[in-house]
């Protein structure tokens, strides 16, 4: 897996956690790009992000966010190999 898709729920109550384990785990994986999707991402969830190591945050979430991130989005994203999140 080169790429990996990493989405984070956001709203009243962001789970920088999912960050933390997704990210991580793909790091440890040895995946070479790690992007995070997360809509209204919170001053947590950006540290987490940047703790963790994550190349890319994505500012988007929903049906959107996994759209962008299973086919891509031109130019700045390109499509993931894989996308993992809680649930």
């Amino acid at each position: 897996v080169r790429r990996a898709g990493c989405y984070a729920p956001g709203g009243l109550y962001p789970l920088p956690s999912s960050v933390l384990m997704t990210v991580c785990t793909a790091r440890a994986a040895g995946v070479a790009e790690v992007i995070v999707a997360s809509p209204r991402p919170s001053e947590v969830t950006k540290a987490a992000a940047y703790v963790a190591g994550a190349d890319c945050l994505l500012a988007v979430g929903g049906a959107h966010a996994i759209a962008a991130m299973a086919h891509g989005s031109v130019p700045d994203v390109p499509a993931c190999d894989i996308i993992v999140g809680p649930g």
